[in-house]
């Protein structure tokens, strides 16, 4: 099997001084496969551009680093290439341009716990050795690296 490799740094910035930038050392990441872009919404269906990775019992978290809202006990009844269908009406929540990270079957409920990613990360090239729950942490110096199937979108 190839694997895609895959290494980034966190970099943070200091709440007290906007200018001053930390490392993120020991900072937990959980890797997570292509969301979708929404093109348009109808009360429980979601139009998104194609290439999207949701499947059935998948949740979302919209607007991630910002409002972080998490799709909770709503799940993903059925999609086709372009459409996303959810369990309640989805159109006072997401809109055109809105980014979904589909953050698979996580148990979460009202909060999101990042426990369930559909995406296998690897710690090894030759991808015997499969990463708990998708999360690495980084080192001190806020490097973290996985290997992964890679498939030209992520």
């Amino acid at each position: 099997m190839s694997l895609a490799y895959r290494e980034n740094v966190i970099i943070k910035a200091n709440a007290s001084d906007s200018t001053d930038a930390n490392l993120g050392a020991s900072y937990d990441v959980t890797a997570y496969p292509v969301g979708a872009i929404v093109v348009s919404v109808s009360t429980t269906t979601i139009t998104v551009d194609a290439g999207h990775s949701f499947r059935v019992g998948d949740k979302y978290l919209y607007d991630p680093g910002t409002s972080n809202t998490f799709s909770g006990t709503d799940t993903v009844q059925s999609v086709t290439s372009t459409t996303i269908v959810m369990g309640n009406d989805q159109s006072a929540i997401v809109s055109a341009g809105n980014a979904l990270v589909n953050v698979g079957a996580d148990t979460g409920t009202s909060a999101i716990l990042y426990d369930a990613s559909p995406m296998v990360i690897y710690s090894d090239a030759d991808g015997s050795t499969a990463v708990s729950n998708s999360r690495v942490t980084c080192d001190a110096t806020g490097t973290y690296s996985y290997y992964h199937k890679g498939d030209g979108r992520f």
